[in-house]
């Protein structure tokens, strides 16, 4: 089926863009879609045509850690801002619309002074070649933002990123010293936590700025690419919708990406569905005594949602192994977007 044909009597409810934004901290960034190919990553992106080559590649299939930035986004199930790291070679820069990306770069720099994160790496010397260092920091900024993290936290958290030369004792040992339960005794004396500023809105830290104001609600659109189309839908019957238009070509969902490169596409999708805002497959109900949770719902969210459910319902309470195994799967930047 030649996509580039209109298709008769079918309606389509999706309007065409050239072009959408996404923030870099406080600056908007405007993408072409001209002759930017589905497979464009946020990495290519930030490096290749913003020249931000702090963010460092190397495997691209989300295994090293190089990549990682972190990102303010609203999750479409709660409507709350929230901060997270993600491995940039692994996301389409189409799925970025209204994200608020923060790179090595934006968090702190010489001229407007340095985030807590790299003064403490500099302090216990955690920095030997510097390749992997921008990962590291990334990876650990989401966790600083959120407030209140414990030692044990950090020793959880940086599974996905490869440094060849420390032995990672220093590096670990600069974050654990902004942990609330860091002690001297154990790490040294550095500086604590600084003060937590309290969102208004939501009542939790604030990622100042807010993220709200770039990710405003949008209507379903596609993006009409040199051989395919790239459509962005937020509910079930625009995915159907899709798929009445799609009829027999290929298509894709897209959503946590994270088999890219380990299984690369052997053939050119028609059609790439982006599936991050679909409410419905992100959701979790009850249903008497059974769990019902959304097909599209990160590993992250379900290892919360079964923590919670098996503190707070005894029957539940089987959810925690399911949790700690989880919990050994990928890393924490992939299971931020892994489903």
């Amino acid at each position: 089926m030649d996509i580039g044909k209109e298709i008769k009597d079918q309606r389509s409810f999706f309007a065409q863009r050239r072009e959408f934004n996404f923030f870099i901290e406080d600056e908007e960034i405007t993408v072409k879609t001209d002759d930017l190919p589905p497979e464009t990553s946020l990495n290519y992106y930030i490096r290749q045509k913003l020249h931000l080559t702090g963010t460092k590649y190397m495997c691209n299939e989300g295994g090293c850690g190089a990549c990682v930035v972190a990102v303010t986004v609203t999750d479409p199930t709660t409507n709350c801002d929230t901060i997270l790291a993600v491995n940039s070679c692994l996301v389409p820069i189409y799925v970025c619309e209204g994200w608020r990306v923060h790179t090595i770069e934006s968090i702190g720099n010489e001229k407007k002074g340095y985030h807590p994160i790299q003064k403490a790496l500099v302090q216990f010397n955690g920095t030997q070649c510097g390749y992997c260092t921008s990962g590291m920091l990334m990876n650990m900024f989401p966790l600083y933002e959120l407030g209140d993290f414990t030692m044990e936290q950090v020793e959880n958290s940086f599974a996905g990123n490869i440094c060849r030369c420390t032995g990672y004792r220093p590096i670990l040992s600069a974050f654990k010293s902004l942990a609330s339960d860091a002690t001297p005794a154990v790490l040294g004396s550095y500086a604590d936590i600084e003060d937590i500023k309290i969102c208004e809105r939501s009542g939790k830290r604030c990622f100042a700025p807010c993220a709200s104001k770039c990710s405003k609600k949008s209507q379903p659109h596609f993006y009409s690419l040199q051989s395919s189309k790239w459509y962005k839908v937020y509910s079930i019957d625009e995915i159907l919708d899709v798929f009445m238009e799609a009829g027999e070509s290929s298509y894709q969902l897209v959503s946590g990406n994270s088999a890219k490169g380990v299984y690369p596409l052997r053939k050119e999708v028609d059609f790439y569905i982006d599936i991050t805002c679909v409410k419905a497959l992100l959701e979790h109900r009850m249903e008497g005594d059974h769990l019902v949770i959304g097909a599209n719902m990160t590993l992250t969210n379900a290892m919360h949602l079964f923590c919670s459910l098996a503190t707070q319902h005894k029957q539940f309470s089987y959810l925690q192994k399911l949790a700690d195994h989880i919990d050994l799967v990928a890393t924490v930047s992939v299971r931020n977007v892994s489903k």
